[in-house]
């Protein structure tokens, strides 16, 4: 919970995100005890960093997706790994939507 509030801290100071976004998701893969996880985090994070550079340079789109950590953070935090697996589902999608609608491709591109 302590991530995500420091995330949610991040309103009015964009230059913060990157770096608490990127700790938000660690958080999760160490929290998982999954070493696969977590080793996949720490390989895809300079990507990760990249694309919440991108996805959260237009006014208010740090914003949307607020709700969404807090959601996960909460069903984690309350071991209900079903309503956790849709939120970060939702959550992974969120950037890639967004990106579809800035580019105009129509359709969602689904990942999965």
């Amino acid at each position: 919970r302590e991530n995500c509030a420091r995330l949610e801290a991040c309103v009015g100071h964009p230059e913060l995100v990157p770096e608490r976004d990127i700790a938000f998701h660690h958080s999760i893969h160490l929290a998982s005890h999954n070493a696969i996880l977590d080793h996949l985090g720490r390989l895809i994070a300079s990507l990760m960093r990249i694309q919440v550079v991108m996805t959260t340079e237009q006014p208010g789109s740090f914003e949307s997706g607020l709700g969404l950590h807090r959601e996960l953070t909460e069903a984690i935090a309350s071991r209900k790994a079903e309503l956790a697996e849709d939120a970060a589902r939702r959550l992974v999608q969120m950037p890639y939507d967004d990106l579809a609608r800035r580019l105009k491709w129509g359709p969602k591109v689904k990942l999965g």
